[in-house]
């Protein structure tokens, strides 16, 4: 649709006017039409801004909420807490309250039952973080503080990772979802049923199915988070319980796993530009290549020696490379089609 100014929608009007008609500035039909062409305008940017909300692409936040559940009936993942266990140590019979918290850094966590520590000296505690989001996981050893103090606690520590905390699915990720259901429609127990069935859950991004993967009636479905990594246990359970709920097949015929990692070692010389500092190049290099590896995740089979290298020269003070080495080799990655690009390390040093 072609957009018209109010001085060509006044010339429209005008040319359709008899000849005899005056049309001069000033004229009665001239301030008329010039008043309709102003209101004509205001209409026209409505209907175009109406226009455009039929593309979902153009649609954001609450907008696109509504399209995609209208058409669709897809719903927008929300963020999800993160969840983990936490080792306490100290004398028998002391109570460890319900809503009791843990502290890794400014990080809250809480515990939904009371608990009770026994004889051995040390209890195992389910907790849950207390915000929702990604930065809601924490590494091993992150949680050493409770509150309030309890007398007869000694020490407090997480053996593992605290996890499965996921911010809210973005608006990128929300209309690929649409999109998917709409172009590969799922039906009857399908592989694209159980694809969408699998990505319902909050914090699963993609899945990939196989079918009779140990003979007929069994399929294995392979999941990845909405970071694009590796999910835990409890996630992956969530996953088959949900399947299970509306899928046609027997619990011992349904497999669901996680993606797994594939690790890449980044070794590389770069030339710096004049006034550059390394420790911030190495800082983008980084986050340039973990982006990289976001887009590719589930939807490629090999990291590209040549685009990490792209995104190398993208960054703000590298003028050159050399010596690029991906997992100690010149040339691509290649990864299972049910694993993830994660960096394993990243050694970035000056070229003379």
């Amino acid at each position: 649709m072609q957009e018209k100014t109010q001085e060509e929608f006044l010339r429209v009007m005008l040319n359709n006017l008899s000849n005899t008609e005056d049309k001069s500035p000033n004229s009665f039909s001239y301030d008329i039409l010039s008043a309709a062409a102003i209101v004509f305008e205001d209409f026209q940017r409505i209907i175009l801004e109406l226009f455009k909300k039929f593309d979902v692409m153009n649609l954001e936040d609450e907008e696109l909420d509504a399209r995609v559940l209208q058409i669709a009936g897809i719903k927008r993942k929300q963020a999800t807490q993160s969840t983990g266990e936490v080792t306490i140590t100290g004398i028998p019979k002391t109570v460890i309250p319900k809503e009791t918290i843990f502290l890794a850094g400014s990080v809250e966590f809480t515990i939904d039952q009371d608990y009770v520590i026994p004889e051995s000296g040390n209890i195992i505690v389910a907790v849950k973080s207390v915000v929702h989001g990604g930065d809601a996981n924490v590494l091993p050893n992150a949680i050493d503080k409770i509150s309030p103090q309890i007398m007869g606690v000694d020490n407090i520590s997480n053996a593992k990772k605290i996890m499965n905390g996921y911010d809210q699915e973005t608006d990128d990720d929300l209309r690929e979802r649409y999109l998917e259901k709409l172009l590969h429609p799922p039906k009857a127990g399908n592989p694209a049923h159980y694809k969408l069935w699998a990505t319902e859950v909050d914090g699963i991004w993609n899945a990939k199915v196989f079918r009779t993967w140990q003979g007929g009636g069994t399929v294995k479905v392979v999941v990845i988070g909405l970071n694009r990594k590796a999910v835990g246990p409890d996630l992956i359970e969530k996953v088959k319980k949900h399947i299970l709920e509306e899928a046609p097949i027997r619990y011992e015929s349904l497999t669901v796993e996680s993606a797994t990692t594939k690790k890449v070692k980044v070794d590389v010389k770069i030339k710096l530009t004049q006034n550059a500092n390394l420790i911030e190049v190495k800082e983008e290099i980084k986050d340039r290549i973990e982006k990289y590896f976001y887009s590719i995740s589930f939807k490629e089979n090999i990291v590209s020696y040549a685009k990490v290298g792209a995104e190398i020269l993208k960054v703000n003070g590298v003028s050159d490379y050399d010596e690029l080495k991906l997992n100690g080799s010149i040339g691509n990655v290649n990864m299972k089609e049910t694993e993830v690009p994660e960096i394993e390390s990243l050694g970035v040093i000056m070229s003379e």
